[in-house]
């Protein structure tokens, strides 16, 4: 009996073993869960491991990986919803008919040069009378215009009368005093009837040699005139020249046989009209203008020489690509645009534009016609790419840099006029008032839009621009970090700082790789955070 227990008992430990191996031998099942990241799909820059809303726009959070998937490092695919919540908006491209706005220009009329007349005197005399007194007056051909009494004319005559009795035997010699006497300007019946009369006379009439309207009278009663000696200067005014004031970012628009239409600030009713027929080649090098010349009809004599007009160019016809403006980013001197590839689907490219006209940016290269780039939402867009560690605006502007060119002296001078309102900016975004931002880059683009300088700085202007166009305040503050390295790059390369400026930094902002801004106090007042985190930052220049 004890000897079957234990055989039993040695039984039961072996299966026992034999299961634990078994057991042993079984791999259990492993469950890894896929972690999931939710963010907005307004403000990609939030994001969390769980659902939940957004702390900017209050919006419901959504998995990061149904909302953008790019293979491409250039290219962002978004869901329908998303591009909803971004109000993603595109404009097709295509060729421009013409400028959507006529060039505005002023001037000042002026003589037409090919129809003005300096008579001369062709003798030596003294002006006994004057029949013209005031400039102004309208002269005809033949009229006469002064009485002259001339000792060389009277010896001339005299002359003339003796070879005339005997030009028969010497032809030559009569011939010779005749011509003499025609080089003088006088008419064969003038000589004729000298013949005829037989006596030289001493005083004789001046007469005008062409008609139109005395614009320089040079004589008067008394006056001894010397051969060569100006007499006045008349001309015809039925056309005139309107000589206009043309700018650098003008040439595009300009072009010789070009209809203009003329208006007077100080005649209400008039209007002309008129073509270009001369473009000058040479830039006065102090204003940076130069002349273009409109043929201008003036029969009814309203156009008076010095008048000031103001002219509207027509359109010039054009079938080159378009965009709207506010579809360029700007990095430094690159133009960028988010080029859309399917319906979904964006691509940033560098273009490259030319000459702005109203809200319309002329296409030089990088893009064709038929495609569709991002008007609004871009920045929304760009935000999502930085997110993700694509190609984005910042890609763009960390590459190697660029030469800056230096400010001109005209440059200098404006950016020394929008400090001031630049400040303003600065405040209102402390402040977070859209509307106040919006005011004080209105007043910074007007300042840039005074005709009598010349800036070239068309990175800032386009930037200005893009921050009118929008209302939203953090695409306000990304164009305001890209409008503050601009003016940091000129307070850093000018001596017309007249006060104290520093430059102010924020590691924080931009998705934490930081900005900069330009500050009159030293105390931290942050433009990019508001009251949020009021006073982030430090300072890492002084400008003196």
């Amino acid at each position: 009996m004890k000897k079957q227990l234990f055989l039993l008992l040695i039984l039961l430990a072996t299966l026992s073993c034999s299961d634990k191996k078994q057991s042993e031998g079984k791999e259990e099942p492993h469950n890894h869960e896929q972690s999931v990241t939710y963010t907005c799909s307004m403000h990609p820059q939030i994001t969390q491991d769980a659902p939940g809303s957004c702390p900017i726009c209050g919006m419901a959070l959504i998995e990061k990986d149904q909302n953008i998937s790019a293979t491409d490092p250039s290219t962002l695919s978004f869901t329908e919803e998303a591009l909803s919540l971004m109000k993603v908006e595109t404009f097709t491209v295509g060729k421009s008919v013409g400028s959507s706005t006529p060039k505005e220009l002023s001037g000042s009329i002026q003589i037409d040069e090919t129809k003005r007349f300096d008579q001369t005197t062709k003798y030596s005399g003294r002006i006994e009378r004057l029949f013209v007194h005031s400039e102004g007056e309208v002269i005809r051909k033949g009229q006469k215009i002064a009485e002259i009494f001339s000792p060389e004319i009277y010896k001339t005559q005299k002359e003339l009368l003796i070879a005339a009795r005997s030009k028969n035997n010497q032809p030559q010699y009569y011939h010779a005093v005749r011509e003499k006497l025609q080089i003088m300007k006088f008419s064969d019946q003038w000589i004729d009837a000298l013949e005829s009369r037989g006596e030289a006379e001493a005083y004789f009439d001046l007469v005008a040699e062409t008609g139109g309207t005395l614009i320089d009278l040079t004589i008067s009663e008394g006056d001894a005139v010397k051969k060569g000696q100006l007499l006045y200067t008349a001309a015809d005014l039925s056309t005139v020249w309107a000589q206009l004031d043309g700018y650098e970012n003008d040439l595009e628009s300009v072009s010789v046989g070009q209809r203009v239409l003329l208006k007077s600030p100080n005649l209400s009713t008039f209007t002309s009209e008129g073509t270009i027929g001369f473009i000058d080649k040479v830039l006065n090098e102090k204003t940076h203008t130069y002349n273009i010349r409109v043929e201008v009809s003036n029969d009814s004599g309203v156009l008076k020489p010095g008048m000031f007009v103001q002219a509207t160019l027509e359109p010039r016809e054009s079938n080159g690509l378009q965009i709207p403006a506010s579809a360029v980013l700007w990095t430094g001197k690159r133009s960028l645009v988010y080029v859309q590839t399917t319906s979904s689907s964006f691509e940033i490219r560098e273009i490259e534009i030319g000459q702005q006209d109203a809200e319309y940016y002329k296409v030089l290269s990088g893009l064709t016609e038929g495609e569709s780039v991002v008007v609004s939402g871009a920045f929304q867009i760009d935000a999502s790419a930085q997110l993700k560690g694509l190609q984005s605006m910042m890609s763009y502007q960390t590459e190697a840099s660029e030469s800056i060119a230096p400010f001109t002296a005209q440059e200098d001078s404006m950016m020394s006029a929008l400090i001031q309102p630049y400040l303003t900016l600065k405040d209102e975004l402390v402040r977070s008032d859209t509307k106040a931002a919006s005011a004080a880059v209105t007043k910074m683009l007007s300042l840039l839009s005074d005709k009598k300088y010349v800036f070239s700085r068309s990175n800032l202007k386009a930037l200005l621009g893009s921050f009118q166009k929008t209302d939203d305040i953090e695409e306000q503050r990304e164009l305001f970090r890209l409008i503050s390295n601009e003016m940091i790059q000129w307070a850093s390369s000018t001596q017309s700082v007249s006060n104290k400026l520093y430059v102010q930094f924020c590691p924080m902002a931009n998705n934490n790789k930081g900005a900069k801004w330009l500050s009159a106090e030293e105390q931290i007042r942050n433009p990019f955070y508001g009251d949020a985190m009021l006073t982030c930052g430090s300072i890492v220049e002084v400008i003196e």
